[in-house]
């Protein structure tokens, strides 16, 4: 083989290379998913805790149960339904966003689940519920900010640095009706919004 062909060879490698890692991130669907639904109950949160819907403690543990449901539902749902023909799909930028977003997943999960088993075992809601808002957003800042890096995506960045801002504030206000009210405005612009761009800027599915 001729150096000439070889050149050639390596240079579309390369080509191939390049333009599978800076691929456009595939994940918007589940932001988008995840966003609208953490928006939304963290806003029947606070309407829940400043009395404005005159409903008693007891209906948050049916509205985040069906959070818990609606959520893995739904996730699971757009899992399954997930164009396997989305070019770009195998690139660094959204492997990386698979397993990041995952391990995030755990972690919340396991947070929450502990909370709640206290909760039903103490027979009061635990003071850690609190201080989630913090908790959250800690977990998607460094979630937002790492696979936006490897996915070379500003959007992704600019909303994992506005979500760790975020968490000084969730400080200040835990244990107050504004922290769930601030929780669910920081869900929409965090979460819900680049979700939506990330959707908006998806390549279409190769037939």
């Amino acid at each position: 083989m001729s150096d000439s062909v070889k050149n050639t060879d390596l240079s579309y490698l390369r080509e191939i290379a390049e333009s599978g890692q800076a691929a456009p991130l595939l994940g918007g669907r589940f932001l988008s998913w995840w966003g609208s639904l953490t928006t939304l109950t963290y806003a029947g949160h606070w309407l829940i805790a400043s009395g404005t819907l005159g409903l008693e403690s007891s209906t948050y543990g049916w509205m985040w149960g069906t959070y818990m449901v609606l959520g893995m539902g739904g996730h699971i749902l757009l899992a399954t339904t997930f164009p396997a023909s989305k070019p770009g799909v195998s690139s660094v930028g959204n492997r990386a966003e698979r397993i990041v977003w995952q391990a995030v997943g755990f972690a919340l999960f396991g947070y929450f689940a502990t909370l709640m088993v206290k909760s039903a075992v103490t027979g009061n809601a635990d003071i850690g519920f609190e201080y989630s808002f913090a908790v959250v957003f800690m977990l998607y800042g460094v979630g937002l900010i790492t696979t936006g890096a490897l996915g070379e995506s500003q959007t992704l960045q600019r909303a994992g640095m506005a979500a760790l801002c975020l968490v000084p504030v969730a400080a200040w206000f835990a244990g107050t009706s504004t922290n769930w009210l601030l929780s669910s405005i920081g869900a929409a612009l965090c979460v819900l919004l680049p979700g939506l761009v990330m959707l908006k800027n998806e390549p279409k599915v190769i037939e």
